[in-house]
């Protein structure tokens, strides 16, 4: 079990550009695209199942400033690791 975080950032593009809501045609100017960063932190869990082979899983949490459709983001995830 390990615990991890880190530094979050990138370029938001919301409804590519649009302010008007493809579904409701209402309009809405906090709707906009932005750089934004933030903090990520989370655990991970990792159980070897053969020599060389593990499975993994993994949930982190997002925290962005400057995000147009929320601060928050939530993940999970599992996969396979291959070691040479």
């Amino acid at each position: 079990l390990s615990v991890f975080g880190g530094a979050v950032g990138g370029y938001e593009i919301v409804n590519n550009g649009n302010n008007t809501l493809p579904n409701s045609g209402i309009s809405s100017p906090k709707l906009k695209n932005n750089f934004i960063y933030g903090i990520s932190l989370g655990v991970q869990g990792e159980v070897e199942i053969k020599r060389g082979i593990a499975v993994y899983s993994s949930i982190m949490e997002m925290y962005r400033l400057n995000s147009s459709i929320g601060n928050f983001s939530f993940s999970i995830g599992a996969g396979l690791k291959f070691y040479l």
